[in-house]
């Protein structure tokens, strides 16, 4: 800790030395921070409902994905999938995702929970079994800019042809979670 709190203070020195010009006021020299925040489905959270699903049978669920990104001018978006427990049902479902190229989101056409991204879907990871999920798994999305703020994320879930009677009544469930990487700042 000590070796932190030491690099730190030499740090603030060396900011101080170039930030405060000897003598009188230097225009222009400003520094400022960025911001990068997520957004998912317009505020109204990411939670994924798909409920009484039949052997054999599959539906999805989409999620819209923004970036308000002042300051940055690139930045790399993923998700992260865990926290499957095996069971009855985790053990008998299946998913794939699938995810659309980044674009503005005027483009992404969010509506009723249904996102129709200009360019369609492309299936980024199919999970044969949902309990794998058990482990994180982390997919990359895309790179998000000022121009191009916006991912569609589809997620299709079905429950196996063989799923026997240990079904009826079973739940199953995983985390997901969005993270945004800054990779360039605003020009």
């Amino acid at each position: 800790m000590a070796g932190v709190v030491a690099f730190a203070l030499a740090a603030g020195g060396i900011a101080a030395g170039l930030l405060i010009p000897a003598v009188g006021a230097i225009p222009h020299n400003i520094i400022g921070a960025g911001h990068l925040t997520i957004e998912v489905n317009h505020g109204l959270g990411s939670d994924l409902s798909i409920e009484n699903l039949a052997p054999g049978e599959s539906r999805t669920a989409d999620q819209l994905v923004t970036a308000d990104m002042a300051g940055v001018g690139a930045a790399d978006l993923a998700m992260t999938l865990s926290g499957a427990v095996p069971g009855p049902f985790t053990d008998n479902a299946w998913m794939t995702v699938s995810v659309s190229v980044p674009v503005s989101e005027s483009d992404a056409h969010w509506a009723d929970g249904r996102c129709a991204p200009a360019g369609g879907f492309a299936d980024a990871a199919t999970y044969p079994v949902l309990a794998a999920l058990h482990d994180p798994q982390t997919l990359p999305l895309g790179s998000l800019t000022d121009s191009h703020d916006a991912v569609c994320v589809r997620f299709e879930i079905g429950l196996a042809a063989s799923a026997d009677n240990s079904v009826q009544a079973a739940t199953g469930g995983f985390a997901m979670d969005y993270t945004l990487s800054q990779t360039l700042a605003s020009p």
